[in-house]
């Protein structure tokens, strides 16, 4: 029996670091079952709690969906991502606009509001 695990690093805007996206909720669906994660930082005198959320999805085939919200309310989110990989970088949009499928690529902006 093989089980699945996986790593998850977050990183707030373009060029952010770990610490910036501390307060992200990180949630990973595999085989009808969702785990949530929090990002945080810090964790005891001179240590850090490391970049990546951990998590383990048993012996389901596939991760289903992965899906990041970043504490300024914008989403990333991944569906169907490759379950070989054992880590993946998602970077939060530069925009609270959204995101979905792609991680680190912004959303496009909205319109220009229409004069009278």
């Amino acid at each position: 029996m093989t089980v699945g695990t996986l790593a998850i690093g977050c990183a707030a805007g373009f060029g952010g670091d770990r610490t910036d996206a501390a307060g992200a909720v990180v949630k990973l669906t595999a085989g009808g079952k969702t785990q949530i994660r929090l990002v945080s930082a810090g964790g005891s005198f001179l240590s850090d709690a490391g970049r990546y959320v951990d998590f383990g999805y048993g012996t389901a085939k596939e991760i289903d969906r992965v899906e990041v919200i970043w504490p300024s309310g914008a989403r990333s989110v991944l569906d169907k991502p490759t379950a070989e990989r054992r880590t993946i970088d998602i970077t939060e949009p530069a925009s609270p606009g959204g995101l979905s499928g792609t991680p680190g690529s912004a959303p496009a902006p909205p319109a220009a509001p229409s004069k009278p």
